[in-house]
């Protein structure tokens, strides 16, 4: 990755994947509870048999032909609800990967971000406090990383010291190449800064 001034850069494919991977977790999960459901549905419906034969009640064959159709009910709304989520899931993680850019200016750091509506965050880099690069097990695996950008300076958060930005996920490289592309336009700015401040305290 080249970074070159007002270029705007997106994340790769293997951040839609994992972005995707994410939101669509709910909806894996409840189509494996219908595998599952389906797979113990016969052990479930000879247990209760034996217990209304054990029990002596009338029509147990009407009461064992409502449950499974019951049951086959649950099974059928676990998938719908199931699929509807992955669909969802997967069209919000396209909305954000799409949405997702950021751009190096001259004195600050533009990240575009946003799901319906998008909004532009701006960080200068004199405000810019900590550069962390972050990469669990999976990203080790994957080859990816996690760039977290520390600045202050946020009135309006009423906060200083958080978490602004973080760029996720990047390829190694990527997150390496950026860290000291930000490192070197903090150290101009703070060079900047000074000469301003000796200039002004010159002039008084």
């Amino acid at each position: 990755m080249s970074i070159a001034l007002g270029q705007e850069y997106r994340l790769g494919r293997k951040a839609f994947a994992i972005k995707a991977s994410k939101k669509m977790a709910p909806g894996a999960i409840g189509f494996l509870a219908v595998i599952v459901l389906s797979l113990i549905r016969p052990l479930v419906l000879s247990g209760l048999s034996s217990g209304v034969a054990a029990a002596g009640a009338r029509h147990s064959a009407s009461i064992l032909g409502q449950v499974g159709l019951y049951y086959s009910y649950m099974i059928g709304a676990i998938f719908l609800v199931s699929a509807v989520i992955l669909l969802i899931g997967l069209f919000v993680a396209w909305l954000e990967y799409r949405n997702y850019a950021f751009r190096f200016e001259e004195f600050d750091l533009a990240v575009r971000r946003g799901v319906i509506s998008t909004e532009t965050v701006s960080i200068p880099y004199r405000q810019i406090q900590d550069l962390n690069i972050q990469r669990d097990l999976i990203y080790q695996i994957l080859g990816l990383s996690r760039l977290v950008i520390d600045s202050a300076g946020h009135e309006e958060k009423g906060e200083r010291n958080e978490t602004d930005i973080i760029l996720e996920p990047l390829y190694k490289e990527t997150a390496e190449e950026i860290r000291g592309f930000l490192e070197r336009r903090i150290g101009v700015q703070v060079v900047i800064d000074e000469k301003e401040a000796d200039r002004e305290a010159g002039a008084a």
